[in-house]
């Protein structure tokens, strides 16, 4: 009888020593609350990273002020020639309504580029309407969203979590794959 209570005072000792351990800020109990919370990053099912970067105006614009928004976030530079037909193929999905309930949201990564006037031109050409232009100036958001090559496009939903990232070119057929884009 005695050895069952000394059993007993144990399991709760050990059950009351776990629950303030989890409820403490060891590294490990604080990674397991992670765990269940959805991470921020850049990569499909994260909350999309704080971005803030500046419009061709000179304007502050963050990413957050889209929320409640789907967006579709465009990274590119003037000289890719396949960032170029990347264009053609937003034109392609705007003309058939997959783009109606969609922002778009195009970053130059400006810190590659010669100069702010040649992607003013460039941007100038481009047909597709209500685009929002950010410049990435000092290359923060192409290291925040690893960004090692162009284009690449994110789909992200109106809570802020990218629902699809594609690294490379982004067709009108890969596109109708989205739930956001294709409903």
């Amino acid at each position: 009888m005695k050895g069952k209570i000394q059993w007993g005072i144990l399991c709760f000792v050990l059950f009351i020593s776990g629950a303030f351990y989890l409820q403490s800020n060891h590294e490990w109990a604080l990674t397991q609350r992670a765990m269940t919370e959805v991470s921020e990053g850049v990569q499909q099912g994260e909350k999309a990273s704080p971005l803030t970067l500046n419009n061709l105006s000179g304007e502050q614009v963050n990413l957050s002020d889209f929320k409640g928004e789907n967006v579709f976030l465009i990274f590119f530079t003037t000289w890719c020639h396949i960032c170029g037909e990347q264009w053609g193929q937003l034109e392609l999905a705007k003309k058939g309504g997959l783009l109606d309930d969609v922002q778009v949201i195009a970053v130059n990564l400006t810190k590659g580029e010669r100069n702010v006037d040649n992607v003013i031109a460039y941007t100038e050409s481009i047909t597709l309407d209500d685009v929002v232009f950010l410049l990435d100036e000092e290359g923060a958001a192409q290291d925040l969203y690893h960004v090692y090559g162009v284009p690449i496009s994110l789909i992200i939903d109106k809570e802020g979590i990218i629902e699809t990232r594609v690294d490379g070119f982004f067709t009108v057929e890969k596109m109708l794959e989205s739930q956001i884009i294709n409903k």
